[in-house]
C-alpha cells in the first residue's frame, strides 16, 4: 500500500477500488488472516491489539476558556493522565487551545472510541473545573465544559 503506482493512484483518484480488491483477494492476505484467526481460537491472550487516536473536541460554543493555555497546560494534561485507568486506555494531552484541545489515545479495542470519548471528557470536565476552575474562564455551575462532538482519527 505504501509507495502506490501511478496507476493505482489514478484508479483511486478515479474512484475504483480494483487495487484494493486485488490487496484483499491475494493469498499472502488469506494466509494473514487464517493465521490470525487461527491464533485467536488457540490462545486469545497471544493476540494483543494496540490502537492509537488523535481526538479534538471543542469547548462548549467554542468559549476561550482557557485564558493563558501555556501555563493551564499541566494541570489539564494531568487531568486527562490522572482519569487514564478509569477509562481503561492511556490518555495525554497533546495541544491546548483557548477553545479547543487535541488529546492522544492508545486503546485496547475492548471500548469503542465513541464511548472512550465521551468518558474522556465527561471525567475530565469535573477534573479539571475541580482542580482549577480559576484557570477555566467562562466556568458556569451546571453548564458543560466540554462540546458534545469530537473527531477522532487513528494513527499508526
Amino acid at each position: 500500500m505504501v509507495g502506490s503506482s501511478k496507476q493505482e493512484e489514478l484508479c483511486i483518484s478515479n474512484g475504483s477500488t480494483e487495487p484494493f480488491q486485488n490487496f484483499f483477494e491475494s493469498d499472502r492476505f488469506k494466509y494473514q488472516r487464517a493465521l490470525a484467526v487461527q491464533k485467536i481460537k488457540n490462545d486469545p491472550d497471544a493476540v494483543y491489539i494496540d490502537i492509537r487516536y488523535h481526538l479534538a473536541w471543542n469547548v462548549v460554543h467554542r468559549r476561550s476558556s482557557f485564558a493563558d493555555p501555556q501555563n493551564a497546560f499541566k494541570m489539564v494534561n494531568n487531568a486527562f493522565i490522572g482519569i487514564s485507568s478509569s477509562v481503561g486506555s492511556f490518555v495525554s494531552l497533546l495541544w491546548l487551545a483557548p477553545d479547543h484541545v487535541h488529546v492522544y489515545l492508545e486503546s485496547d479495542g475492548e471500548k469503542s472510541v465513541e464511548n472512550i470519548a465521551q468518558e474522556i471528557k465527561r471525567l475530565s470536565e469535573s477534573s479539571i473545573l475541580g482542580r482549577a476552575s480559576e484557570m477555566v474562564l467562562n466556568a458556569v455551575a451546571g453548564d458543560d465544559l466540554w462540546d458534545k462532538a469530537y473527531f477522532a482519527e487513528t494513527l499508526g
